[in-house]
């Protein structure tokens, strides 16, 4: 060997040492430099694999792509690799972050398409997540407990939230519900302290149980319907059918609400201790109200129950000593319980004077 040889190769062993002592960066920097030289193009691409390999964990789906399903990494700064073995990255696996207390962010590929129940669980540094187009799902606890994420965007083509998916993220403060999510799970964002500010697309099909439960700070709801034309006399309306139980418990910023008609039944103790509401509009088609849905909202002072109503329960006004109730019938129906207005006053409007 020459001298110019024997260099590249003293250089070559360097470069071998740092591989298989895992310093896959360093032993990748004198690979490249190498260029021809043995197999350092082979190299280079088995030092990217390691150094995937020492910090992640996958499984392999049945579509072929991987999910993560492990970091073991000590970053707190981490871009989630886009392929593994020649292969896509597509999902993030149950748990594969969870209780990492020291990462602070996370940045997703493009290739991922769904975040798996308790991903980010307990990750309390977690301020800043980036989600790529493509996630359609949002697991199960998914980010519980991430109490530093401030705010995320959740992109258009998401269209299923899991159940607690963001309970308890106190930093954050705003929220954007894509317009195609059909599902929100029970409890998604109980908790959220600073959440001022939610719109509900028209695409829900309802809101579960505690959904926004102790939203504080939640001061403002909307909750859209639209109207499709499928044929020229008819009109399919699109809509929440449902306000679960719980949906806005304790959410004592909240001011005014309105139950749109594609709502048929508001869950028991839906807006119980909303303190500061001073208006709720309860649209004609509305079927059912449930037990003490309206308990401790001392700030209402009127409220008018539409005819279609059938299903009342009991207290549901109680606590609401100022509230005068205009009933759209001339007697409550069988249906409605005895004590439903406790000490409102009532007003009964008779159908023929309407």
């Amino acid at each position: 060997l020459n001298a110019k040889e024997l260099e590249l190769l003293s250089r070559y062993n360097e470069a071998d040492r740092y591989f298989w002592s895992d310093k896959f960066e360093e032993a990748r920097v004198i690979y490249e430099g190498l260029g021809s030289y043995l197999d350092s193009k082979q190299r280079v691409e088995e030092c990217f694999l390691g150094a995937i390999e020492r910090d992640w964990d996958f499984i392999l789906l049945d579509d072929g792509s991987y999910a993560v399903s492990l970091y073991t990494g000590r970053e707190t700064d981490v871009l989630v690799p886009r392929e593994y073995k020649g292969a896509s990255v597509t999902a993030i696996g149950g748990s594969a972050f969870y209780n990492r207390t020291k990462l602070t962010r996370v940045r997703l590929p493009e290739t991922i398409t769904s975040i798996g129940d308790s991903a980010f669980e307990g990750c309390s540094s977690l301020s800043a997540v980036v989600i790529p187009s493509g996630v359609t799902s949002v697991g199960d606890w998914a980010f519980y407990l991430c109490t530093s994420l401030g705010e995320l965007t959740l992109p258009e083509s998401v269209s299923s939230i899991g159940n607690n998916a963001f309970y308890a993220c106190i930093s954050l403060e705003r929220i954007i519900v894509p317009s195609k999510v059909y599902f929100i799970g029970n409890n998604a964002f109980e908790g959220c302290v600073a959440i001022k500010e939610v719109t509900i697309p028209s695409s829900l099909f309802y809101i579960s149980a505690g959904t926004f439960k102790g939203c504080t700070a939640l001061k403002k709801v909307t909750i859209n319907t639209s109207q499709t034309q499928i044929s020229w006399n008819e009109t399919l309306t699109h809509g929440i059918s449902l306000i679960g139980s719980e949906a806005f418990y304790g959410c004592e910023s909240l001011e005014k609400i309105t139950v749109p008609k594609t709502a048929k039944e508001i869950g028991s103790r839906a807006f119980e201790d909303c303190t500061a509401l001073t208006s709720a509009v309860i649209s004609e088609g509305v079927e059912s109200i449930g037990s003490e849905a309206f308990e401790g909202c001392t700030a209402l002072l009127k409220i008018t129950i539409p005819e279609s109503v059938t299903q009342m329960g009991s207290a549901v006004f109680a606590g609401c000593d100022g509230l005068e109730v205009t009933c759209r019938l001339g007697s409550a129906p069988e249906g409605w319980a005895a004590d439903w207005s406790e000490s409102a006053k009532v007003k009964w409007v008779p159908q023929s004077t309407r």
